[in-house]
């Protein structure tokens, strides 16, 4: 599973967990003021989350860029070595 599928499928499965205490909280019998409160409760739970979780999948961007300019400059360099070595051969080949 990519990163981007496993960050999706973890916003997907926090937001219906908190679609599902949101309604849990709805339907139990509780006061009005103690409904509130724990709804603001797991809402402020479920920002803090997602906030966490976007900044894991920033991270993870970032991390990917730097790979991808490392290996690009590697293939960059390989590609350079490769060119010299072949130049060198045909410049030998022709003497």
């Amino acid at each position: 599973m990519s990163n981007d599928q496993g960050d999706r499928s973890m916003l997907a499965f926090l937001v219906g967990a908190a679609l599902g205490a949101g309604v849990a909280l709805l339907l139990a019998p509780k006061s009005g003021e103690e409904t509130r409160r724990r709804l603001a409760d797991a809402a402020k739970n479920l920002r803090d989350d997602a906030e966490s979780k976007l900044g894991e999948a920033g991270d993870a961007v970032r991390g990917t860029t730097k790979a991808f300019r490392k290996d690009v400059g590697d293939a960059v360099a390989a590609g350079k070595e490769a060119f010299e070595t072949a130049r060198d051969v045909a410049g030998r080949m022709k003497s």
